[in-house]
């Protein structure tokens, strides 16, 4: 784990992440719905007034992973923590720690603001990353449903 690193990303890091988060949407069969592009990744995630931010681990030189947050408050608890968008480690470094390496960096971000928690989803069919959440002891949210209201529907609320 000596050449792994993870930093912040940068201008010039678009199309990288970009490939990522297409790698991850492929994987997670959700490729149909992307539409993301290098512009996106600068206007929306890398640029300076950003509503996400971005992490990109590297394992000697090389892209190895991705993860995507954003701050969300908590009106009962009084508290900011932060929302994991999007965790991906390329296939070749899963086991070599990037995944953790990628949550830790994250966590060192929590407690800089002063959030409280870090708080994601998993695809309920993605084994794999259910069983690294548990090994890092990270407890679902019991009952909790995730629900989306997108075009054209929201235009019913008009």
């Amino acid at each position: 784990m000596a050449n792994l690193s993870v930093r912040a990303a940068s201008p010039g890091d678009e199309e990288t992440v970009r490939a990522l988060l297409h790698e991850l949407a492929v994987y997670e069969r959700l490729d149909t719905n992307f539409r993301l592009t290098a512009a996106d990744v600068a206007r929306d995630i890398i640029g300076p007034a950003s509503p996400c931010r971005c992490a990109v681990a590297e394992m000697g030189g090389e892209a190895a992973g991705v993860a995507t947050w954003f701050s969300i408050y908590d009106t009962f608890e009084a508290s900011h923590s932060l929302y994991l968008e999007d965790l991906f480690v390329r296939p070749a470094h899963r086991g070599s720690g990037v995944g953790k390496a990628l949550l830790g960096y994250l966590a060192e971000r929590a407690r800089e603001g002063g959030a409280t928690h870090i708080e994601w989803q998993v695809l309920d069919w993605n084994e794999p990353a259910i069983a690294f959440y548990d090994k890092l002891r990270a407890k679902p949210v019991e009952g909790w449903r995730t629900y989306r209201l997108s075009w054209p529907m929201l235009d019913e609320l008009r």
